[in-house]
């Protein structure tokens, strides 16, 4: 005696459950994965400085120094002064960048560098005299340049210590010239 065998039917994937997997898949993808991408899309879109303009504004700086005798007050007495452009405070990628020194000196827009114009020379080497303010990459590091016309990067931390050395530094001289005038 042979085995008969009888053929078995292919079940077939039910068709509501293709639908609902497709509509899980697209919660998902506007609740979670379309806003973390338009948020790398805004980080990735943030204003830096690149080295080379962080270089032409210490070299600016040290220049209206030795001019002057002293450092200028705002970054705008270096556009004044033919020194450097207002491009070279922004970020190349940003669309808008004052077209006139007045607009400029009025900071309309304001540079994508943070100036310390309480320091002198003299000072301590290690303050920061200018600092970028915004990464274009999480692994990017904030470029400074430090007093001595050193440049740098630092990592987000490193930063703040800097700036808080700066601050304290510069807050002491303050304190110290208030009680000298007194």
């Amino acid at each position: 005696m042979t085995e008969q065998t009888t053929p078995t039917k292919k079940k077939r994937f039910p068709a509501w459950l293709l639908l609902l997997i497709g509509i899980g898949l697209a919660i998902l993808y506007w609740t979670v994965i379309a806003p973390a991408m338009e948020q790398r899309k805004r980080f990735a879109e943030s204003y830096a400085v690149s080295a080379e303009q962080m270089r032409a504004v210490g070299k600016a700086i040290a220049k209206y120094e030795t001019a002057n005798g002293e450092r200028p007050m705002k970054l705008a007495e270096l556009v004044e002064a033919k020194l450097i452009e207002p491009a070279v405070l922004f970020d190349e990628q940003r669309g808008s960048v004052p077209v006139t020194i007045e607009k400029f000196a009025e900071f309309d827009t304001n540079p994508d560098v943070l100036y310390f114009p309480a320091l002198r020379a003299s000072d301590p080497p290690d303050n920061v005299l200018i600092c970028t303010l915004l990464l274009r990459n999480k692994r990017d590091k904030y470029r400074v340049i430090y007093n001595d016309g050193r440049l740098g990067q630092l990592e987000p931390m490193e930063l703040v210590i800097a700036l808080n050395r700066t601050y304290e530094y510069i807050g002491m001289q303050l304190n110290k010239t208030a009680k000298e005038g007194e």
